[in-house]
């Protein structure tokens, strides 16, 4: 199975580590926000709250 085979292209590497630390700081900027918008709230309410924002962003189909 060729899909299943380890990356080894540098480059490819290094966009793949930029994308989720990309990603990483994202929801680390959401997070903020939403301790920042919810001062009063529990780092529980602030992890329920993170997460009820991760399940309604829509999925977008990738293109060919």
């Amino acid at each position: 199975m060729r899909s299943m085979e380890p990356i080894r292209d540098p480059q490819i590497l290094a966009r793949a580590h930029a994308a989720f630390d990309l990603c990483e700081t994202a929801e680390q900027m959401m997070r903020q926000n939403i301790r920042r918008w919810n001062s009063q709230a529990s780092e529980e309410e602030i992890r329920q709250r993170f997460r009820a924002w991760l399940e309604k962003r829509e999925f977008i189909e990738p293109t060919p």
